[in-house]
């Protein structure tokens, strides 16, 4: 990455003995102004971010669609389905009209956590839904409410 840059990595001091950790500066192999050093490095922070981030998201996520899908085609006969695998919740619900809704998302801790305190919910996907939206924005205020409380102030 930092060769395509223009930019090699050097060794700073010594190597660090029973560890594969090293010090490295980074020194470019010709001068460069301030911005042509900045427009690099973002060049060379956004490589990293593909490499170390993105493609592994991706590959989670391509992971996570293709056990939506499996679920899904499992639950073809069901009106109203929920399934939550680790933190991948599906929720199938079909409305009053017959039209049927399909959501997936990837639950932050909190919100797993929320549910396995709540685990009633599991068996309506449209209560899910509403307390799904109340976690939502209760995050944004940083409470996280119960169903019990949620429902208290009824």
């Amino acid at each position: 990455m930092f060769a395509l840059q223009g930019i090699e990595a050097v060794p700073d001091g010594p190597p660090v003995i029973s560890s594969w950790a090293q010090r490295f500066k980074l020194r470019a192999k010709r001068a460069l102004s301030r911005s042509e050093v900045k427009d690099r490095l973002r060049k060379v922070e956004h490589a990293v971010e593909v490499v170390a981030l993105q493609k592994p998201m991706s590959e989670v996520n391509a992971q996570h669609a293709d056990a939506a899908n499996k679920l899904l085609s499992a639950a073809g006969a069901c009106d109203n389905f929920v399934a939550l695998v680790g933190s991948l919740l599906l929720v199938k619900h079909t409305d009053e009209t017959g039209r049927v809704h399909a959501y997936t998302q990837t639950l932050s801790v909190a919100q797993v956590r929320a549910l396995e305190q709540n685990q009633h919910l599991l068996k309506s996907p449209v209560e899910l839904l509403t307390h799904l939206e109340e976690l939502s924005c209760a995050a944004e205020t940083a409470e996280i409410p119960t169903a019990d409380r949620a429902s208290a102030g009824d």
